[in-house]
């Protein structure tokens, strides 16, 4: 998978030009190729994260009920709504048909949370004003 927001740096890593420091997104051209970075550093967990966005379907895309936001980082995806808030949780190595929806489920509360909180700095990272602008997902 990779994000939208990732397809630049990655064709230019893929190219093997530089990525101006002033670019969204990750180069995910090691990935691709199947290289491995040797350099010692820590990969930033926020970097693996992969922030997807939908803004409308068809013609109503100015309908706000139909904005969501999902972010897939490891087995988790979680989703959101504009219009409903967040209430979509899976495991999908577990459920790889996202049956059973743990968003709600208490054992499952560390893992929601932390990923709310990723996606928000994700969408900050991004200039994406999704969170800011639905009461229902301002943070508490």
């Amino acid at each position: 998978l990779i994000s939208l927001v990732d397809l630049m740096p990655t064709l230019l890593g893929l190219l093997g030009f530089d990525i101006p420091d002033d670019v969204q997104g990750v180069d995910r051209s090691t990935a691709i190729c199947g290289r491995v970075d040797r350099s010692g550093d820590t990969a930033d967990p926020l970097d693996e994260a992969i922030y997807i966005q939908q803004n409308g379907i068809g013609y109503i895309q100015t309908a706000p009920h139909t904005h969501w936001r999902a972010l897939r980082i490891g087995p988790w995806s979680i989703a959101t709504s504009h219009h409903t808030g967040p209430n979509h949780l899976h495991n999908l190595e577990e459920d790889p048909y996202q049956q059973r929806n743990l968003f709600h489920d208490a054992l499952s509360a560390a893992i929601r949370d932390e990923l709310l909180e990723v996606m928000r700095t994700k969408a900050a990272q991004i200039g994406d004003t999704f969170f800011s602008t639905a009461p229902s997902l301002s943070p508490a």
